[in-house]
């Protein structure tokens, strides 16, 4: 008895070292590797305070156009979260510690820095400064590369691509996208209000819909919500763990569901003036449905998601199953 008494004694701190164990699996900590990155994150902040001062004027025009453009009220988020995907991704600093040499001049990080300065030289000859904006991009992706090599790109280039979306489109771009939109939604939104059984006529991008004309102006185009939507859909496939195809599938669904955001938008505003008048429709149009596209967006978001988890079937490895009694095949020799 006294020997079987210990021997369950003795299993209790065993099962509990192993749950120990294998929760501090599942937070990796990177101070063990704090004195190999110590030389190499002096070096790095060095490079990227002279990068901010090389770029103040570039990064000075990005915050105006943060404050006084709302289609980019957004760009004030994305360098933080893109800090928060380089803490996420923080495990794989341990490639960069585990580096057989020194920080060294990396022919990577001279590439970087050339394209840095293509980019520059362009965006100077030609006056746009989308190119500038991509070339402080680039000149992050040389300091990474520089001070730790290959192993620091692949850590680091989500979250720097992910800074794509801090930089305002250029104008013909915005322009021309903008006049997409703006023809989509119109046509859209009236075939919506058609089927259900409004008188509906289209004039350019102004609605028709009796003694209302509701004009789908420039700002109701749904770039900013396209914009935003992408980006936090980017954003959300970069930190989840999932299939790449799972990943894929949400990007690409991020555009339409996004569209189709601002279709209903403008339907349920066309709807209002109609049934509730005009004090109504303007209240929904400018404040109302302001607020309900994003969390719209996101529930369709979840129910793509959730279509995933259906139709898209996780396969394991898994061992094959034994019956206590029966033989094993590598008993039988089967």
């Amino acid at each position: 008895m006294v020997n079987v008494v210990n021997t369950q004694a003795s299993s209790i701190p065993t099962s509990a070292s192993a749950s120990v164990g294998s929760s501090a699996d599942r937070q990796p900590s990177i101070r063990p590797f704090l004195p190999a990155l110590l030389l190499p994150g002096l070096i790095g902040s060095v490079l990227i305070a002279l990068l901010l001062l090389c770029f103040y004027p570039t990064l000075a025009a990005l915050g105006k156009a943060w404050r006084t453009n709302p289609e980019y009220s957004h760009g004030f988020v994305v360098p933080l979260f893109a800090v928060f995907l380089l803490w996420s991704r923080r495990q794989r600093l341990e490639s960069v510690a585990q580096r057989p040499s020194a920080p060294a001049f990396s022919l990577w990080g001279i590439g970087f820095f050339g394209l840095m300065g293509v980019l520059r030289l362009g965006a100077a000859l030609m006056g746009i400064d989308y190119l500038d904006s991509l070339a402080f991009i680039a000149g992050l992706f040389g300091v990474f590369a520089l001070v730790g090599g290959w192993p620091a790109v692949r850590w680091a280039w989500p979250a720097l691509l992910f800074l794509l979306f801090m930089i305002p489109l250029p104008f013909t771009v915005a322009h021309s996208l903008s006049g997409s939109l703006r023809s989509i939604a119109t046509f859209s939104s009236a075939y919506l209000l058609q089927t259900i059984g409004f008188p509906v006529v289209t004039e350019g991008h102004v609605i028709l819909l009796g003694e209302h004309h509701i004009a789908v102006a420039e700002a109701c185009s749904g770039l900013s919500m396209l914009y935003v939507f992408v980006a936090l859909a980017t954003g959300v496939t970069i930190y989840i763990d999932r299939p790449w195809f799972d990943r894929l599938v949400i990007v690409l669904s991020s555009l339409p569901i996004a569209i189709l955001a601002n279709c209903l938008r403008i339907a349920f505003t066309a709807f209002a003036f109609q049934v509730a008048g005009k004090e109504m429709g303007e209240w929904i149009f400018h404040d109302l449905a302001g607020w309900v596209m994003m969390p719209l967006a996101l529930v369709m978001m979840w129910l793509v998601l959730k279509f995933l988890d259906q139709v898209l079937v996780a396969t394991t490895a898994e061992s094959p199953l034994t019956v206590r009694g029966l033989p094993s095949a590598s008993a039988t020799g089967a």
